[in-house]
């Protein structure tokens, strides 16, 4: 891309919450602009300090990523893959949302900021995750041995499925949320819609 490529703006908004203002933010030459509400301003490439890309599921849209960022005076800001339409709608936004990070890391990447970009969520979360996943498959192997040893076929069938589809829906959560560290020119595709 030349540098009149780089100047064109790339825009992204989002409604956070239903009764919330939406978030909108630009791409610009000088930065990245962003207003919420009330609360706007810009950040130069170069002042972004940390990006952290996570697989945020919630119960109304199984397949929603987050982007965090954090300025290097400790500002924060939050990037959701989705927007609320109505009252109980939250609709994903794929493909701008993946275009809208490709940029931004793109972007940060040819100032040579510095820039820390994490993948996942942080260790101790992270760790504690793993701990209760592994609890809650534990407990369902023995209640399903259990359901076996009491001639319960219908109960032990139960935790079968139980644990095959927690087992996909959990699991499949943490590999994505597995934390590291990316190069911002290598953004990590199992954390992009």
């Amino acid at each position: 891309m030349t540098d009149d490529d780089q100047r064109e703006p790339v825009r992204y908004a989002y409604k956070p919450s239903v009764a919330g203002a939406p978030q909108t933010f630009e791409l610009t030459g000088q930065g990245l602009s962003y207003k919420s509400g009330y609360r706007s301003g810009d950040w130069r490439y170069a002042d972004v300090a940390r990006i952290r890309l996570s697989y945020r599921p919630v119960s109304m849209l199984a397949h929603r990523f987050r982007a965090d960022l954090q300025h290097k005076d400790g500002g924060k800001l939050t990037i959701i893959s989705a927007t609320w339409a109505g009252i109980v709608a939250l609709t994903p936004q794929n493909d701008s949302y993946r275009a809208f990070i490709e940029e931004l890391h793109r972007r940060v990447a040819a100032e040579r900021s510095g820039v820390v970009c994490l993948a996942g969520t942080n260790k101790v979360v992270f760790a504690l995750s793993c701990a209760v996943f592994a609890a809650v498959m534990i407990a369902l192997a023995v209640m399903f041995v259990r359901a076996l040893m009491t001639g319960e076929h219908m109960a032990a069938l139960f935790m079968l499925g139980f644990a095959a589809w927690f087992g996909w829906y959990t699991g499949r959560m943490l590999m994505r949320n597995k934390p590291r560290s990316y190069d911002p020119a290598h953004v990590p595709r199992e954390l992009l819609p």
